[in-house]
């Protein structure tokens, strides 16, 4: 949209519309009919795209449609939501916070739930927020956040009630989107929602805090997992047990559970693997009450804790005996003949030359040997590569291999070789 400059006779002067002038003799602009109708229609189609009906006594459409669409589906957020039906009036306390005027509040627990809806606190009667007045500005499925609040701070909530909606007239009802519901902490149980969410806690499992009834009839047919109690009804109590606490832990195959029972009047604790078929045999769990550990052992014919771990570490040391590698050395495993050799060092070699070197011990058989520049002794100074080849059951010989000459030098060597 433009002025009409391109219309002959509109009278725009450098393109804008001007006044008539009786001194000057300058005409007023014209504004052209078609001119006037494009301006027209082009504000009368922003007013219906946010859901208007164009009033020509109303002064406020433009500006409504505007913050709807700026709006869309989410509304500028507000300092607190109520927890229960309040007075719409007033600067009270809501969900802990003292209102100030001007404070936006989202209402939602009004028994008539027409007066739901987003308004602003004030000293006496309060008013609808100016995005939530009027039809354009409200429609089903907004959004809009809580700041602050004990309960509801922060959140966001979504307006359920679809459209179209009449401020004032249609019932409003908004559900919680995001936030807290539950305080932070653990929980035995949770109650979630048709939306997924965490709606509430318990650490109440059933019979930890009240009584468990007695079982009438075999424990094995118990179809959940529960606390319990056995008594003169119950057909299926361990021998030497009449009158028991216990629990039930179902699994969910035929009769399957794992079952404890302990009596009340005696120290009698037993535990048993119900089957498929609900058979199971009860087994006593020891105590110190049952079990005496001096009555099941000749503790004068038993190793010590101090006995058994000098054995330990003389079978290690024999396994496994100590060496010192600060030269060529070695370790045979288990130590002694024909066990496994390991023998290893490290030796300065020039570039592009060979090192024999006398192991500290001789193979009876040598099977292979390795070797490798030293890590953190190469410069940067060429490509080193670094062999080793057992020549002898004796004699290792170690070659440093080189791309370059330039710049090379002595390396150290690591080499490790085997045999028995």
């Amino acid at each position: 949209m433009d002025y009409p400059k391109s219309t002959p006779g509109a009278g725009l002067v450098d393109g804008r519309f001007v006044d008539e002038n009786t001194t000057t003799g300058q005409p007023g602009s014209l504004i052209p009919a078609s001119w006037g109708n494009g301006v027209t229609d082009e504000l009368v189609n922003v007013i219906k795209a946010a859901g208007l009906e164009p009033d020509e006594a109303a002064h406020d459409q433009l500006l409504r449609s505007i913050r709807s669409m700026l709006s869309g589906d989410f509304k500028r957020a507000v300092r607190v939501a109520t927890t229960a039906a309040i007075g719409l009036d007033g600067l009270q306390v809501i969900d802990g916070v003292q209102l100030a005027a001007g404070d936006r509040v989202l209402v939602k627990d009004q028994p008539s739930k027409a007066l739901n809806g987003i308004w602003l606190a004030q000293a006496n009667a309060w008013r609808r927020a100016d995005d939530f007045s009027g039809g354009g500005d409200v429609g089903g499925g907004l959004v809009v956040a809580v700041a602050a609040g004990t309960t509801y701070g922060p959140s966001v909530w979504q307006l359920a009630t679809p459209g179209p909606i009449t401020v004032g007239v249609t019932e409003l009802t908004f559900t919680l989107a995001f936030g807290r519901v539950v305080a932070a902490g653990s929980y035995a149980k949770v109650t979630v929602d048709s939306a997924g969410r965490v709606v509430g806690g318990s650490s109440d499992l059933g019979g930890v805090t009240g009584v468990p009834g007695v079982v009438a009839g075999a424990m094995a047919d118990i179809a959940d997992t529960r606390f319990l109690a056995a008594a003169d009804a119950t057909t299926d109590k361990p021998v030497g047990i009449s009158y028991a606490g216990g629990m039930s832990i179902k699994y969910p195959d035929g009769k399957m559970a794992i079952q404890f029972l302990g009596a009340v009047t005696h120290d009698h604790f037993c535990v048993r693997r119900v089957e498929t078929n609900g058979t199971g045999q009860w087994r006593t769990l020891f105590h110190s009450g049952n079990f005496d550990p001096s009555s099941k052992a000749d503790v004068a014919n038993v190793y010590t804790r101090a006995d058994t771990n000098y054995l330990i570490n003389q079978a290690v040391e024999a396994l496994l005996p100590r060496r010192n590698f600060g030269a060529p050395d070695f370790i045979r495993i288990p130590d002694r003949t024909g066990g496994l050799l390991l023998v290893m060092g490290t030796t300065l070699v020039a570039p592009e030359s060979s090192v024999d070197v006398t192991l500290p011990i001789t193979f009876n058989g040598g099977r292979g040997a390795i070797a490798t520049v030293a890590a953190g002794t190469a410069n940067n100074q060429g490509n080193y590569s670094a062999y080793a080849q057992l020549t002898s059951n004796s004699t290792l010989r170690l070659t440093q291999d080189v791309s370059t000459t330039s710049g090379a030098a002595n390396q150290y060597i690591s080499w490790m070789a085997w045999g028995y």
